[in-house]
């Protein structure tokens, strides 16, 4: 264990605790081994060390397990995590110009991927049971909207926000989405009561939804 070290400094990037903890356990786990077979054997000190080493091994698994699944997002960069809680919970957040040049430069990326997809990509019927939505729970006519959805064949449907609604009625769509699937959400959106739209990158913020009625924050786009 003597090679096992951690430089605080270094550790500059949520994901970088999940490397810090790996090492942690290591280390106390290696002491408490090494302590125990230091003592008398079968001595309690000894194996009340044993038995420590031992749980400690599942309470790091259960501990990881916890927070690449209900903590997930907030294990990703500063940049994607600040998009995160703007669409998803109305939080103030600063992103760096640096941050914002480089996502904006990914949002062009992907603009061209979707121009430049095959044709047949976006000939079909109708596709909104193959997407997930997430609704917004300040939302007064909340229950309508889920009902009108699964009227329309959505079966995975989620709910967001934070304790405030948002100021507008926006959605917020996934930029890998078809323009035929584009155009199928933004017809129901408008059904339902929404004027306003724009893009989000649900990989790049990791959530399951593919889009989010009631987004917050500013939307560039008007729904006609």
């Amino acid at each position: 264990m003597s090679g096992t070290k951690i430089v605080p400094e270094k550790i500059n990037k949520p994901i970088h605790l999940l490397g810090a903890w790996l090492a942690g356990l290591f280390t106390v786990n290696g002491g408490f081994l090494v302590a125990a077979t230091n003592m008398e054997r079968g001595s309690f000190e000894s194996i009340a060390l044993i038995v420590a080493a031992i749980i400690n091994v599942p309470l790091f698994l259960f501990s990881v397990f916890l927070l690449q699944t209900k903590f997930r997002p907030e294990l990703q960069e500063d940049h994607y995590y600040s998009t995160y809680l703007s669409q998803k919970t109305n939080e103030e957040v600063k992103v760096l110009k640096s941050d914002a040049q480089l996502a904006e430069i990914f949002q062009k990326l992907n603009e061209l991927e979707n121009k430049m997809a095959p044709a047949d990509s976006e000939i079909g019927g109708d596709l909104l049971p193959d997407l997930a939505f997430g609704v917004n729970k300040n939302f007064g006519d909340y229950e309508r909207i889920k009902s009108e959805l699964a009227n329309l064949g959505v079966i995975t449907c989620t709910s967001f926000g934070s304790d405030e609604t948002p100021e507008q009625r926006a959605v917020a769509i996934d930029r890998r989405l078809s323009r035929q699937a584009l155009r199928e959400v933004l017809s129901v959106a408008g059904k339902l009561g929404f004027h306003r739209w724009g893009y989000f990158d649900n990989e790049m913020e990791e959530t399951n939804e593919d889009v989010l009625l009631g987004a917050y924050g500013n939307h560039e786009f008007e729904i006609i």
